[in-house]
């Protein structure tokens, strides 16, 4: 049923019209402009971008991440708040630590209303992080209205033949409009190939955030 009414309110919105207005300029106006904390932003040559070092608990829509992080580091993982037992974990080689990284969790779906940390270690082979970001996954009503929302956008977008890069604009609009900002800066890093226009954000956003 819910499927039903999804897909029927998808097709009722594909006359809805889409942002002409919205740029990759405009989100990263958002992104710089947001009302709440700054991120605490670098500590040494490190600095993690998203999920974003907040000193409130950053919530994330997306339950399969990518982590960015500018400076060099041995490996990344997670783990749950209140265990020690890393659930997934990624070693980072040495040629891919100048610059931005940006590494997608590739385990299972976190589970909404958990938290986790996303925890950085120095070497591949450490035991212990050097660090960590706690993040909760958006759990209830507010996660179902914006996974209907997503749909219904998805279709309105497919409708009129945009691209991925198109795709991901229009959701870190959405997300940006909801405050939801750890999760609009995910649609900005996750794009592959990103266009000239995008890659000069990117690199504006990993100034500003870790300045």
């Amino acid at each position: 049923m819910t499927t039903c009414l999804v897909l029927s309110a998808a097709k009722l919105a594909l006359t809805a019209p889409i942002h002409p207005d919205v740029s990759w300029r405009t989100i990263r106006q958002d992104l710089l402009n947001r009302k709440e904390d700054p991120p605490l932003g670098s500590r040494g040559q490190l600095c993690l971008i998203t999920p974003e070092n907040q000193e409130n608990l950053v919530t994330l829509w997306h339950n399969r991440p990518v982590f960015v992080w500018q400076g060099k580091i041995g490996g990344i993982g997670i783990r749950q708040a209140n265990s020690d037992q890393i659930i997934w974990r990624q070693p980072i080689a040495a040629s891919d630590t100048d610059g931005v990284n940006r590494v997608a969790y590739t385990g299972d779906p976190l589970e909404p209303g958990q938290t986790y940390h996303w925890v950085i270690f120095d070497q591949a082979d450490d035991s212990q992080p050097i660090r960590f970001i706690p993040f909760t996954v958006l759990d209830g009503k507010q996660r179902d209205r914006i996974r209907v929302r997503l749909i219904i956008l998805a279709a309105q977008l497919k409708e009129k033949g945009a691209t991925t890069e198109e795709m991901a604009l229009e959701r870190a609009n959405y997300f940006s409009k909801q405050q939801l900002w750890s999760d609009a800066l995910q649609e900005v890093y996750r794009v592959d190939n990103p266009s000239a226009e995008l890659r000069d954000i990117m690199g504006e956003l990993s100034t500003q955030l870790c300045s």
